[in-house]
């Protein structure tokens, strides 16, 4: 509690770099504790005080970089449009980390031990570039939309803008781990785990949906409608429930399949809502989608007919990076036969000083 009023009043200010810096800073320390602990022998205490000890770090810079202590007050009427937003906020976010987990869940009761371990890789190894990039969006996304949240069609700017960037990137990531599956994961998990390489492909392929639908929530949550998002996920939760039940009859290849064929559908019907809701009309994401899709669907084919003409001349490494520098190349020229613009703009962001 005494990390979280200076941790927001920083994020509402946007002023991201010192919370960058105190990440980095309370992570080292926490790994430096779990590994001088771990060296004299604390065993699992030393996870337990590690992660203490990255908490305490970040608690102690933050209210020294921005201090404030106030004295607490407590009236139910002032609170009470915060309690409202936040319960929202709260169970919507509740709602999304179980059905995001609900696949696991009816895998444990109705696979076996190997059959889990199988789902279970596949699923982490999909899903890591979108728990490595969404958290950092969703962060910087929620005070910029709120500066702007009066002004609805800056706000609408800055969704297509945002979605516009997020899916040119993220389709031809996904699209591409896809790609190289056959020589992803047993080069770099091992042989033993070649029966993920189905599961992870179909997964994958999903992956930019679930993006897009994580962008919304910003928008949406910073205008004050945080119960259309809880309608949302309500919705895909009962949505996704029995298609996993239907699809675990056929193993870790038909619970990977519910997701490729349900989120589809699932993602046109609560873009349909959330488009409602910004006033954005739902042509313009389709248009967003559609180019992305296209090239990655280009690019993974050029990567996969790269793999089948040259696995007799190369293999291993070698022929992975050769799939992966081709994938790319076709992509980006693609990219720039269609719209060099948007290079520039990506150029713009990861050199900008």
């Amino acid at each position: 509690m005494f990390s979280s009023i200076p941790s927001s009043i920083l994020m509402k200010k946007m002023y991201f770099k010192p919370l960058a810096t105190i990440d980095v800073i309370a992570s080292i320390v926490g790994a430096l504790t779990s590994l001088y602990l771990a060296m004299n022998n604390y065993n699992y205490w030393a996870i337990v005080f590690g992660g203490m000890s990255i908490n305490i770090t970040k608690m102690l810079m933050l209210n020294i970089y921005r201090p404030l202590f106030l004295k607490p007050r407590f009236s139910y009427k002032e609170a009470k449009p915060f309690l409202n937003f936040g319960g929202f906020v709260m169970i919507s976010g509740i709602l999304w980390y179980i059905y995001i987990s609900m696949d696991i869940l009816i895998a444990g009761k109705f696979l076996s031990r190997e059959e889990l371990g199988v789902y279970s890789v596949a699923l982490q190894l999909a899903v890591l570039p979108l728990n490595k990039i969404l958290p950092t969006l969703k962060q910087v996304a929620m005070p910029a939309y709120s500066k702007v949240q009066t002004d609805k069609t800056t706000v609408n700017r800055y969704v297509l803008k945002s979605l516009s960037l997020a899916m040119f990137f993220t389709f031809p990531v996904f699209f591409g781990l896809a790609s190289v599956a056959e020589l992803l994961i047993p080069l770099v998990i091992g042989d033993k785990w070649n029966m993920a390489i189905i599961p992870f492909m179909l997964l994958c392929f999903i992956m930019p949906l679930r993006m897009l639908l994580e962008l919304y929530i910003p928008a949406v949550n910073s205008i004050g409608k945080p119960h259309v998002v809880f309608k949302n996920e309500l919705f895909i939760l009962l949505f996704l429930v029995p298609t996993f039940l239907i699809g675990i009859n056929w193993g870790t290849t038909g619970l990977a399949f519910s997701w490729a064929a349900v989120f589809p559908i699932i993602s046109v019907i609560v873009s349909i809502n959330y488009c409602k809701v910004l006033k954005i009309k739902l042509s313009r994401i389709t248009k967003i989608i559609f180019t992305p899709f296209i090239f990655s669907v280009i690019m993974f084919i050029s990567v996969k007919l790269t793999i089948i003409f040259c696995s007799k001349l190369i293999n291993g490494w070698f022929l992975l990076t050769t799939a992966i520098t081709l994938g790319a190349g076709v992509y980006i020229l693609f990219i720039y036969i269609d719209d060099k613009r948007l290079l520039q703009e990506y150029r713009n962001i990861l050199f900008k000083k």
